[in-house]
C-alpha cells in the first residue's frame, strides 16, 4: 500500500533524522514514520514494499516473521554505537538479547533478511567483514544521519537569531539503577539487585553468587551511579551557576524529574532538536558522548569528565560495554581546574578550536562517522534505495486507504504517548507526540529549510 516505513527506536536520538529523511524520500515515495512500539500494526495495515530499521533488539526480533507474512525489504540504518571497538560492533550485531552470549541464528537472519546495512565508516564495515555477519554486496558506506548536522549549511540554520541565556551543559546518560526506565522506584531496583543472589552455585554445603553472570550489569550500574555522583558534586559545589542536563531518553521521568525539583540550579532539556540546546550553553560538559562532536561543530567547547572516574571502576567495565571516550577534548585533572573553566565570564575560543584539536577530532571522525564527506547521510541513504524499489501506480481507492490507516495510527500513537500505562515511565515515548504541535511543527520548520 506504502512505498516505505521508517520505524524508530529510539525517538529522542532519531526523530530528526528520521523526518529528515522521509521527507527527501517523499519526493519519489510513500512514507511513513512511526514509533517501535507500534509498527506491527502500521505494518499490518499499511504494507509497505520497504521498512527502515536502525537495530534490532529483544523486543522487536519479530520483525523477521513480519517481512517473511508480507514480504518486505529490510534496510538497516547506520547506528553510532561502537564505532571505534571491534567486540562491541560484533557484539551489537550478534546479540540483541541482554546477555553476553552471541546468538549466531540472529546474526544469520540478519545476513539473510537485510537487504542494505548503512554503516557509519570504513572502520565498521571492515569489522562486520571481517566476522562474516554481512556480505560485500549488502553494506553501504554513509556516515551517521546525525552527523548531517555538522555540515556548515545545516548548522548555519541553527545559529540564524538565536541567542540565549547561556547555561553550563551535561551531556550524559543516567542510566543506572536510580535512573533507570527499567525501575519504577527505587525500591523496585533495589529488589531487582536483591534478586542477582537467585544465579547461584553450590560449593560444598553453600550456595555462593556466580560472579561471572552478575558483574557485566553490576559494573555497568556501578560505573553510571559513579557518573552521576561526580556531576552532582560539580552541580552543588557550583550553586552560583545554571546547569542543563540532556536526560538519556531510557530515563525513569518521574526520579529524573524529582532530581530536578530538589536542585535548584539544574533545568533538565529533553528538546527534540539537540543543536537548539548545544547553541543554549556556554560550554558542555560528558563523559564520553557524541555530543562532545556535535558541540565542536557546532562552535561550543566541550570537556570531557572521564579523569574524574578512576580507571579501577572504568576497568571493570568490558570492552564492548565501555563508553567511547573520545581524546580530542580537554580533560580536565582536578575539580578546580574544572570549576576555575566554568567561572570564566568569556570563553576564550581561539584557545580551544586549535588546528591541534581539529587534527584529532578528524582522525576520529573520519573512520567513525566518515566525516568530513561530500554528501549528507539521508542523500546517500535515500539513493541506494531508490536503486532498489519500484514505483508502484495507486488507485484513488488506494490513496484513500492509506490517509485512513495513516490517522488509525495516528490516533494509537497518541494513545501510547499519553495513555498508555506501559509507556508511562520512558522519556523516547512521551516525545514522540503527535499532539505536540508546537514541537512538531518546529521540527518540520527545520527540515524543509534543510531540503530546501
Amino acid at each position: 500500500m506504502i512505498d516505505i516505513l521508517i520505524i524508530t527506536d529510539n525517538r529522542y536520538r532519531e526523530q530528526f533524522s528520521s523526518e529528515l529523511l522521509s521527507s527527501y524520500l517523499k519526493k519519489d515515495f510513500i512514507v511513513r514514520v512511526v514509533s517501535k512500539n507500534i509498527f506491527r500494526t502500521a505494518i499490518q495495515l499499511l504494507k509497505p514494499q520497504a521498512v527502515i530499521i536502525p537495530r534490532v533488539t529483544h523486543d522487536f526480533q519479530d520483525i523477521f516473521e513480519f517481512k517473511e507474512k508480507y514480504k518486505f525489504k529490510v534496510f538497516f540504518l547506520p547506528v553510532e554505537h561502537a564505532a571505534q571497538i571491534e567486540d562491541a560492533v560484533k557484539s551489537f550485531m550478534e546479540t540483541y538479547l541482554k546477555k553476553n552470549d552471541s546468538d549466531k541464528t540472529h546474526s544469520e537472519k540478519l545476513k539473510k533478511n537485510v537487504t542494505k546495512i548503512f554503516v557509519p565508516g570504513e572502520f565498521y564495515k571492515n569489522i562486520i567483514l571481517k566476522h562474516n555477519l554481512f556480505n560485500e554486496a549488502q553494506i553501504v558506506i554513509t556516515g551517521t544521519q546525525n552527523s548531517d548536522l555538522w555540515f556548515k549549511d545545516i548548522n548555519q540554520l541553527f545559529k540564524k537569531n538565536k541567542k540565549f541565556k547561556k547555561t553550563i551543559g551535561i551531556a550524559t546518560s543516567f542510566k543506572s539503577f536510580l535512573f533507570g526506565s527499567d525501575f519504577k522506584s527505587i525500591q523496585n531496583s533495589i529488589q531487582v539487585i536483591s534478586n542477582y543472589t537467585t544465579n547461584l552455585i553450590k560449593n560444598k554445603n553453600n550456595y555462593q553468587i556466580d560472579i561471572k553472570k552478575l558483574k557485566r550489569g553490576i559494573y555497568f550500574a556501578w560505573n553510571e551511579m559513579f557518573q552521576f555522583m561526580i556531576i552532582n558534586k560539580i552541580i552543588n559545589d557550583n550553586k552560583h551557576l545554571n546547569f542543563s542536563i540532556r536526560a538519556h531518553p531510557m530515563e525513569h521521568i518521574k526520579n529524573i524529574k524529582s532530581y530536578e525539583r530538589v536542585t535548584k540550579n539544574l533545568n533538565v532539556d529533553r528538546d527534540i532538536i539537540l543543536n537548539e540546546w548545544i547553541l543554549k550553553q556556554k560550554i558542555i560538559l560528558s563523559f564520553g558522548s557524541t555530543v562532545l562532536y556535535d558541540s565542536y561543530f557546532s562552535g561550543v567547547q566541550s570537556y570531557s569528565l572521564r579523569k574524574f572516574v578512576p580507571d579501577h571502576i572504568f576497568d571493570l567495565l568490558d570492552e564492548q560495554y565501555r563508553p567511547a571516550y573520545s581524546e580530542f577534548p580537554f580533560q580536565p585533572n582536578t575539580y578546580d581546574e574544572l570549576y576555575k573553566i566554568l567561572n570564566l565570564d568569556d570563553v576564550n575560543n581561539s584557545q580551544y578550536f586549535t588546528e591541534s584539536v581539529e587534527t584529532k577530532i578528524y582522525q576520529t571522525s573520519i573512520p567513525s562517522f566518515n566525516y568530513p564527506r561530500k554528501e549528507k547521510t539521508y542523500k546517500i541513504i535515500s539513493d541506494e534505495i531508490k536503486k532498489i524499489l519500484r514505483l508502484k501506480q495507486r488507485s484513488f481507492i488506494d490513496k484513500i486507504l492509506v490517509c485512513y490507516y495513516s490517522f488509525v495510527i495516528f490516533l494509537k500513537q497518541v494513545k501510547v504517548s499519553n495513555f498508555s500505562l506501559d509507556h508511562r515511565y520512558v522519556i523516547s515515548d512521551k516525545l514522540y507526540n503527535p499532539l505536540s504541535f508546537f514541537k512538531n511543527f518546529k521540527l518540520r520548520k527545520y527540515i524543509r529549510n534543510i531540503i530546501n
